[in-house]
């Protein structure tokens, strides 16, 4: 009985997937679907939180990357141009470009956060959700660089949330 009890739970537990947070939003109209929580990078004890995200962003059948970084330390300053960079496989590297953070820095429980978001289209997220290999990221900010891996956990995330929401 333990036995078929342990199967039947291990089943569900792998059946269940990736976890997915999602925000709901309306701008001009349009539904808005946000990704959260798409740790990069996290570490969480009772007097510090650092924790870099890449999320996926729909807002219409517009697509965008959202890079949230939370931190006690100063913020990056994530600036206009070509500030966001993929490698996949080693292989192949793809620069975008965004309007920076500057409409969204903020606090957070005695945290700085930071916010820049990028054009993304269906292509490249499905480039990156196949690729091989974690892929690396780099954000250049103003003030700092910062270089983080996305895992085949964050992939997971990005499939399930075209699943849901590429309609």
């Amino acid at each position: 009985m333990k036995k078929l009890f342990f199967l039947i739970f291990t089943v569900l537990l792998i059946s269940c997937g990736p976890s997915l947070n999602v925000k709901e939003t309306k701008n001009d109209g349009k539904i808005v679907y946000e990704m959260e929580n798409n740790y990069l990078f996290r570490e969480n004890n009772k007097e510090l939180i650092i924790a870099y995200q890449l999320n996926l962003k729909k807002e219409g059948n517009n697509y965008f990357f959202a890079f949230r970084y939370i931190d006690p330390d100063p913020l990056p300053e994530i600036g206009s141009g070509e500030t966001f960079i993929i490698e996949i496989n080693k292989e192949e590297t793809i620069k975008l470009t965004g309007e920076g953070s500057e409409k969204y820095r903020g606090q957070w429980m005695g945290n700085n956060v930071e916010t820049a978001y990028y054009p993304a289209t269906l292509e490249l997220i499905q480039k990156m959700i196949n690729s091989e290999q974690d892929l690396f990221l780099t954000i250049i900010g103003q003030k700092s660089k910062m270089s983080m891996y996305f895992t085949s956990d964050n992939k997971k995330r990005f499939q399930a949330f075209l699943e849901r929401y590429n309609k």
